[in-house]
C-alpha cells in the first residue's frame, strides 16, 4: 500500500492541482466503470511498452510498416563465443626466497662469510582468451525472419587472462 500511496502521490504531483487521483475502491462509482479503469490502465501499459520500443529504435515508419494481416514478432537475439587467442608463460617472483651461506677463508685478516639470497622464481601460465557478445532486438511479419528490421543491436568483446585452460564461462567475466 505504501508503494501505490507514493504513486498517487507523484501522479498528483504531474496531474494539474484540480484532479485528485485516488483508489478505486474510495470512489463512488458504477459497476462498469471498472471496464472502463480496465481500459484506461490497459492503455497506460500499451504506453509504456511503446515507449521502450521507441528506446529501443521503433519508429512510425516501421510501425506503418507492418503487414497488418501476418502476425509480427519481436526478437531478442543474443550470442556469446570464447576463443583461445594464446599461451603465454610468465616468469613472476615467488615470495619465498632461498638463503645460502659460505665461508670462505682469508690469509691476512682472518676469516670471513659471504652470504647469497636467491630469490625464487615461479613459471605461471597465463591463458588467454577472448569472449564475444552480440545481441539485437528485431521485428518481422509472418515467418520472414530474413526480412527481419533490426532496431538494435550490440557487438562486445573483452579479453580474459586465466591461470587455467579451461573454456572461462560468464562469470569469469566483468559483464555479467
Amino acid at each position: 500500500m505504501f508503494i501505490v500511496n507514493d504513486s498517487l502521490n507523484t501522479v498528483k504531483r504531474i496531474l494539474d492541482l484540480h484532479r485528485n487521483p485516488r483508489l478505486a475502491e474510495d470512489v463512488d462509482h458504477q459497476y462498469s466503470d471498472k471496464y472502463l479503469l480496465v481500459e484506461q490502465m490497459a492503455n497506460a501499459a500499451l504506453i509504456a511498452q511503446l515507449n521502450v520500443l521507441t528506446y529501443f529504435g521503433l519508429t512510425t515508419e516501421i510501425l506503418q510498416s507492418i503487414d497488418p494481416s501476418k502476425t509480427t514478432t519481436l526478437r531478442f537475439q543474443g550470442s556469446k563465443s570464447f576463443t583461445f587467442v594464446k599461451e603465454e608463460i610468465i616468469k613472476a617472483p615467488s615470495q619465498r626466497t632461498k638463503g645460502e651461506e659460505e665461508h670462505v677463508e682469508s690469509s691476512l685478516f682472518g676469516s670471513s662469510t659471504r652470504s647469497t639470497i636467491r630469490h625464487v622464481v615461479q613459471e605461471v601460465h597465463a591463458y588467454h582468451w577472448k569472449l564475444n557478445v552480440n545481441w539485437e532486438v528485431s521485428l518481422y511479419s509472418g515467418s520472414d525472419v530474413e526480412g527481419r528490421t533490426t532496431l538494435k543491436h550490440r557487438s562486445f568483446s573483452e579479453l580474459i587472462v586465466r591461470s587455467h585452460k579451461t573454456t572461462p564461462s560468464l562469470r569469469d567475466c566483468c559483464c555479467h
